[in-house]
């Protein structure tokens, strides 16, 4: 079967409309480069290609509004939170920080799906008061009543927290989504004449199912769709759960591309047990050592568990050459988490303390750390074991940070890390920006990945230290490390490559829009795929369900589509998880691939087991 891209390049064609009058809405960055190739090669000669772009920027470009990021919208619903405060505890950022952010994203989904907020709110109020068996006689405790209160005042703040976004002219991502769903006239203010085209979005919110559908029936909203008839058409599939609701909601009688493949064509799929989760970086290095180089370049390497990017990319034999890899390693996951825990350790210590005093097994892990050791030579780290070893000798268990005889550099970071913040962020993130510049100055051309992760981190917090400048609230240096936490540790170092060439690494998310012959997924376990996130949410499910709001089966039907289109085109697929009981993670195969031994006979499955 032809690939999707390749599908989308046609219909673009056949249209006869002008190139310069599409704009192409993608639900991935990945996918334009490869729509961008199918366009030349269908039209065997240079264009000038139509504007491609993601939703998520193109609602970004058509609201009028500066759309702020989460930190500064935490602060302006804190400052709406004072207005309603009812006692002196309601002050505290401290508390206000443990329920704030879950608060702000449950009103974006709300303006995402396009929800009322005085019914919600309304009903929330009402379960809150059954839960607190008030409807009997009982007279309800101080702790009671300044429960239910809080509950009271939630519509107040939505209504008040909307009004301070409009007269500051800013907005948030779920209000920006409901605005262009009820003002359409915003996407044609650029450029009256422009088409638009919709192509490979599973799961859609009420609000851009309203865009879409008010687009498809002006006749300038074009919606294509990858599916197969086998999960779109069977009514109790997951898979096809949301393109048959978006089928209804257009009013259509047929949707465009369903294939259908999966009952027709046959595939090989291998399942590949290991003993260690990382001995399964091992098998996809044998598996590609196996493959041509013409394999290759239809080959994908999936990250069901994106944690094994590192060993994956050690184990990768030397013959592949290029391998292009579209997923970020994820910050949390790298040596930055250890290294702004002992940050943030050493100045609890010192406000614990009330001085300023170098705890021996601190300063060990502080020169111990990857980022220490990369910066100094051997003659250096010699010097700093034979410190290590003077210290343990004489029992030093304190020292004073200025006195301590450590090489220049080192010494100038100690310096740096335990100048005390005293409740001043400002200095907090200067401190923490000074020693990372320190670091990276001094890495060598080798440490090309410590010198990444410190640019990915220096990015993540720069628009942070913007808003501790403007001014934020006084808070504990533990709700500052939360807040801190916040900003960094959902970013990713991101990886560059040729994205049309050789072999490609990628996250599920990464692979919409795109097909290819050979797939290896390395990590398929259950919690890995499909993920087991839980909703950080103050809305019952029960009453999410009731508004239509998404719950964890909304999101495995997500993933489940997913994974189900990655088969429309694979000829061979190899599966590995691990059997591993050592972590708390779940040691048990995938549903999917019970659900792909059960539901599809035509596939070859073959179980193996590998001692690694």
């Amino acid at each position: 079967m032809s690939k999707f891209v390749d599908q989308i390049a046609s219909y673009i064609q056949a249209q006869e409309i002008p190139l310069s009058n599409w704009t192409i809405v993608l639900p991935s960055e990945r996918a334009k480069q490869y729509l961008q190739k199918a366009l030349f090669e269908l039209y065997g000669k240079p264009i000038l290609a139509p504007k491609m772009v993601t939703i998520y920027r193109w609602i970004q470009e058509i609201t009028p509004e500066t759309i702020l990021d989460k930190a500064r919208l935490l602060l302006q619903l804190f400052e709406i939170h004072k207005q309603h405060a009812k006692s002196t505890q309601d002050f505290s950022f401290d508390e206000f920080m443990k329920w704030g952010t879950i608060l702000l994203s449950d009103f974006d989904e709300m303006d995402r799906y396009l929800i009322t907020s005085e019914q919600l709110f309304r009903n929330l109020r009402d379960i809150k008061e059954i839960e607190n068996w008030s409807f009997g006689n009982e007279q309800l405790t101080d702790i009671q009543k300044r429960f239910l209160e809080f509950w009271e005042r939630l519509p107040g703040y939505y209504k008040d927290f909307n009004a301070l976004m409009e007269q500051n002219k800013t907005i948030y991502m779920g209000k920006a989504y409901r605005k262009v769903a009820q003002n359409l006239d915003l996407v044609f203010k650029a450029k009256p004449e422009t088409h638009f085209l919709f192509a490979g979005f599973n799961a859609l919110s009420p609000s851009e199912t309203s865009i879409f559908t008010q687009l498809h029936k002006m006749g300038r909203g074009h919606i294509l769709i990858n599916a197969d008839t086998y999960y779109f058409d069977d009514k109790n599939h997951e898979a096809g759960t949301f393109m048959r609701n978006l089928k209804a909601n257009l009013g259509v009688k047929e949707m465009s591309f369903v294939g259908s493949s999966l009952g027709r064509d046959s595939k090989k799929i291998e399942i590949i047990s290991c003993a260690q989760a990382t001995g399964q970086a091992k098998v996809v290095g044998s598996i590609l050592e196996s493959l041509s180089s013409d394999q290759l370049q239809e080959t994908l390497v999936l990250l069901a568990d994106e944690s094994l990017i590192v060993p994956l990319l050690q184990n990768i034999p030397a013959h592949v050459g290029k391998a292009n890899i579209t997923l970020g390693l994820p910050l949390k996951n790298s040596s930055l988490r250890t290294w702004v825990e002992l940050v943030f350790k050493i100045q609890e210590g010192i406000e614990k303390y009330g001085r300023t005093t170098a705890y021996h097994k601190d300063l060990m892990h502080c020169w111990g750390h990857p980022f220490i050791i990369a910066i100094l030579n051997d003659q250096e780290i010699g010097e700093v074991h034979h410190r290590e070893k003077m210290m343990k000798k004489y029992n030093t268990v304190f020292q004073n940070p200025s006195k301590i005889e450590v090489p220049s550099l080192l010494y100038q970071i100690i310096q740096v890390l335990y100048t005390p913040w005293q409740s001043d962020w400002t200095v907090a993130v200067d401190c923490i920006r000074k020693m990372n510049k320190l670091i990276y100055k001094h890495l060598e051309k080798k440490n090309e990945f410590e010198k990444a992760l410190l640019e990915g981190f220096d990015h993540a917090i720069i628009d942070f230290q913007n808003c501790v400048e403007e001014g934020i609230p006084a808070m504990s240096l533990r709700t500052f490390k939360t807040l801190f936490q916040q900003q960094w540790m959902s970013a990713s170092m991101a990886y560059y490559g040729n994205p049309i060439e050789g072999l490609q690494i990628m996250g599920l998310l990464e692979t919409r829009l795109l097909d290819f012959k050979t797939i290896i997924v390395l990590g398929m376990n259950e919690g890995k795929m499909p993920p087991t996130n839980p909703i950080q949410t103050m809305i019952p499910m029960d009453l999410r369900r009731f508004f239509g709001l998404p719950t964890p089966r909304e999101k495995q039907g997500l993933f489940a589509h997913h994974f189900y289109r990655l088969l429309h085109a694979c000829k061979h697929m190899y599966i590995t998880y691990t059997t591993s009981s050592e972590s708390i993670n779940s040691n048990e195969p995938s549903r999917y691939l019970m659900q792909l031994e059960l539901e599809l006979g035509s596939f070859e499955l073959m179980d193996s087991d590998e001692v690694v």
